[in-house]
């Protein structure tokens, strides 16, 4: 097993860009770090997303008091672009921000407040339930250490906001400070999962199993007294003779390489 920061995963995405949107007053680049995570707007509303952005770009919107008015103007080639459903859509990806916002802006915040701002938001864009979906989803792929990371992601964020709670929850603190101790936490936690290589079972005679690599080794039915011994001289009699005299009922002691019969097989993880 091996661990991977979570800096990359999408939920430690989302909350990271959430806190950047408050801290530089939604702009650009952050209010679509947020969106694009694919955890704010589902596949269906990629579109939606794409129209959204087009006419941000166009129409120069930067800055809350531009995000939080109401979409009216037109440019060139959008005449036909459906104002009322861009801005119910619009609507629906700021509200959880708004509340974030707010929290955010009181004089006596403290960590404790923030931090239980980012849970709300979290739950108000139902993170835990995507996670599982997203967890499920790959497990059905094959994608096992994928589900395996996003099955522990929330569970580990949790943790680190009771911590936080716990352990600042009155400190006082900046937007700019509470988003760096936040990363900080994160920059902290590893998640376990399995690489994605194949381990296998071996089993094989004593004499002509030939592995590399190998991580651990069984032999199976044998001990000092049973595994054959290497025979430096060769027989006395070559097959031919053992066959003849076999015919007449001549009774002969085992060649070497029959000695270990039902004994000499190994069992190999690799």
């Amino acid at each position: 097993m091996i661990k991977k920061s979570i800096l990359k995963n999408p939920m430690v995405e989302l909350i990271r860009a959430a806190i950047e949107i408050v801290q530089k007053d939604f702009s650009y680049e952050s209010v679509f770090r947020y969106i694009r995570t694919g955890l704010v707007v589902s596949q269906d509303q990629m579109d939606q997303a794409d129209r959204l952005e087009n006419y941000v770009i166009a129409m120069g919107i930067r800055g809350f008091k531009k995000w939080n008015a109401e979409f009216e103007g037109w440019y060139r080639g959008a005449r036909e672009l459906n104002l009322l459903e861009l801005n119910q859509f619009k609507a629906e990806v700021l509200e959880p921000l708004n509340h974030l916002r707010e929290e955010f802006k009181r004089e006596d915040s403290t960590v404790k407040t923030m931090t239980a701002a980012v849970t709300a938001l979290l739950m108000e864009t139902g993170i835990e339930e995507k996670m599982l979906g997203f967890e499920k989803k790959f497990q059905d792929m094959g994608e096992f250490a994928l589900a395996r990371e996003y099955g522990q992601v929330y569970g580990l964020v949790m943790d680190l906001f009771d911590r936080l709670a716990g352990l600042l929850g009155d400190e006082h603190v900046s937007r700019r400070e509470y988003g760096e101790i936040l990363d900080a936490g994160f920059a902290e936690i590893k998640v376990g999962v399995i690489p994605a290589a194949v381990d296998r079972v071996v089993v094989g005679d004593i004499t002509r199993t030939r592995l590399d690599h190998i991580k651990v080794l069984y032999f199976v039915g044998v001990n000092d007294g049973l595994v054959p011994v290497k025979k430096e001289k060769g027989s006395l009699f070559t097959d031919r003779e053992r066959e003849f005299l076999s015919d007449h009922e001549i009774e002969l002691a085992p060649p070497p390489w029959k000695k270990g019969s039902g004994r000499d097989f190994i069992c190999i993880w690799h």
